[in-house]
């Protein structure tokens, strides 16, 4: 079976902007962070504490809420997209590393995951329209747990909701 070029350049493409996504957390890069989502893209980050809110709105909470960190390793493990022209929707696994400074020692936080996102390609790429960050486990000092934690309510992935 082969596939089609266009649809595995578009494959790629959204691979790497999940990449630049983990690269823009990890490095705070604020206005690259803004980048890879539409401008009226929704970022759901209810499992890790958040909440589901436009991306200024998200700018607004994020650099604050991640400031406390010594520093953030997001992992874009496996992943698979969905292609329909311009429209597209994905999941992403992640495995997240955060290290909390403290008393000249770090303490590290993980968490494990998937990203299920709807994206649409703009003149300038393909962005990321609707984010939805689904945990599926946690290990370390957490400072606000996430309601799922603790219980049996892992979300199991898929591409689409």
């Amino acid at each position: 079976m082969t596939e089609d070029p266009m649809r595995l350049s578009d494959r790629l493409a959204i691979q790497d902007l999940m990449t630049l996504y983990a690269m823009a957390v990890d490095g705070r890069d604020w206005r690259l962070y803004r980048s890879v989502f539409t401008p009226d893209a929704v970022i759901d980050y209810s499992d890790a504490g958040g909440f589901a809110r436009d991306v200024d709105t998200t700018l607004e909470w994020l650099p604050d809420s991640l400031s406390h960190y010594a520093g953030l390793q997001h992992n874009m493990t496996s992943h698979i997209a969905e292609v329909d022209g311009d429209e597209a929707h994905s999941c992403t696994y992640f495995l997240a590393f955060h290290t909390i400074a403290s008393e000249g020692r770090e303490t590290l936080l993980t968490m494990g995951g998937h990203y299920r996102d709807s994206l649409t390609r703009t003149p300038d790429g393909w962005r990321i329209s609707h984010r939805v960050l689904r945990g599926v486990w946690i290990d370390g000092p957490f400072r606000n747990p996430p309601a799922w934690y603790g219980t049996n309510q892992h979300h199991v992935p898929s591409v689409k909701d």
